[in-house]
């Protein structure tokens, strides 16, 4: 035991333990760490909030927010230990925010996508644009604090990078390779959509954003395209191509989700009911058929 603790106190593990902290206090304070009701947030909305709609887009914001946060930490473990270390970090929190977001944080894409072949709600679209764009933009703010939060204490600190989107190749190449992710990161969701395989999108996003990484020095294929605005158009460009061959998206946000179902109550409500019907006959010629209100018929 004591051959372990001595290890741990390593010097170049220190980043480590400062990373490994910032996801511990970026999703407790704001995902939580166990799904819906004990979600720090989900009380603070219960106990303030009546209206389910507005409480779904409360979640949506700050899972967007914590999303987002996550990628200086990704940043910060790829500049200590490589970008194997970074896939690991990715792929984690990936994880954290399938688990805790309760459908929130969708990618940007899939909602763009819906909107276009209109699967959602008129009055969600707007909303749902603005949440994921101030979103990502408090990241920045939430992350500062996440860092200060951690130094204060524990001591501990990284040197943090505070401008991400540092391509190393020409942006015709970076355009490129966005362009490129965006499509088969689509075709790759799109096989995704059963409950089985879902385990694997942090995966998916894993696998494309260390290789961006790799290759142009900005981890663009993230799920939130407002994230990194310098890419978005090639990215989007990339995904609706996927789109334009596969025009089918079997995977669905939380608000396609809500979409279908208010128009099939709708459509319930719409349709007429049908009579009651009772048995007539018999042997072989027995049949149901509507009752008939003889009142009616007088």
């Amino acid at each position: 035991m004591e051959e372990i603790t001595e290890f741990l106190k390593q010097e170049w593990l220190l980043p480590a333990h400062t990373c490994l902290t910032y996801t511990v206090m970026a999703f407790s304070i704001g995902n939580g760490c166990d799904g819906h009701k004990n979600r720090l947030s989900f009380q603070v909305m219960d106990f303030t909030m009546t209206d389910e709609n507005r409480k779904m887009k409360v979640n949506e914001f700050i899972s967007v927010m914590v999303m987002c946060c996550c990628v200086y930490q990704e940043a910060a473990v790829c500049k200590y230990y490589g970008h194997v270390a970074m896939f690991i970090a990715i792929l984690i929190h990936q994880r954290l925010v399938q688990v805790t977001s309760q459908g929130g944080a969708d990618n940007s894409c899939i909602i763009l996508e819906e909107c276009i072949k209109e699967k959602l709600v008129k009055s969600d679209v707007v909303h749902l644009g603005l949440l994921h764009y101030s979103g990502a933009l408090f990241a920045v703010i939430y992350a500062d604090l996440v860092w200060l939060s951690v130094y204060q204490w524990t001591g501990l600190a990284v040197h943090s990078q505070k401008c991400l989107y540092q391509e190393t190749v020409e942006l015709p190449i970076a355009g490129l390779v966005q362009f490129i992710g965006g499509f088969l990161c689509r075709t790759m969701l799109n096989n995704m959509a059963s409950e089985s395989r879902q385990k694997w999108i942090p995966f998916v996003y894993a696998t494309l954003c260390t290789t961006s990484h790799y290759i142009i020095g900005v981890s663009g294929i993230h799920p939130m395209p407002a994230e990194r605005c310098s890419e978005t158009g090639c990215l989007t460009a990339g995904w609706l191509s996927s789109a334009f061959v596969s025009d089918t998206l079997h995977i669905k946000s939380i608000w396609r989700q809500k979409f279908e179902v208010e128009e099939a109550n709708l459509r319930a409500l719409e349709s007429p009911e049908s009579p009651p019907m009772r048995w007539v006959g018999r042997g072989n010629q027995r049949r149901r058929v509507p009752v008939v209100d003889r009142r009616r018929r007088r």
